[in-house]
């Protein structure tokens, strides 16, 4: 299950236009995927909850992008 998470990460870290948000995605989800092949330890699963999270909550919370011409034909619709 976390390493379909980790490969939806990386797919979805090639969709922003923003370096550092493809960094995060990028780096969550090779977590996600290397996570199940770590032995286990403490610290594990707090930072596999913080990979999950992270790129769920910039998703969530990011500005949405739109181009002004497609705002154009928007408003000649209504």
């Amino acid at each position: 299950m976390f390493t379909l998470i980790g490969i939806a990460y990386l797919v979805g870290g090639f969709v922003w236009d923003k370096k550092l948000i493809n960094i995060i995605f990028m780096v969550c989800g090779i977590y996600l995927i290397a996570m199940n092949f770590i032995s286990d330890f403490g610290q594990k699963s707090i930072i596999g909850i913080v990979c999950i999270l992270t790129p769920m909550l910039i998703a969530r919370f990011s500005p949405e992008e739109t181009d002004k011409n497609e705002l154009a034909k928007n408003k000649k619709i209504l």
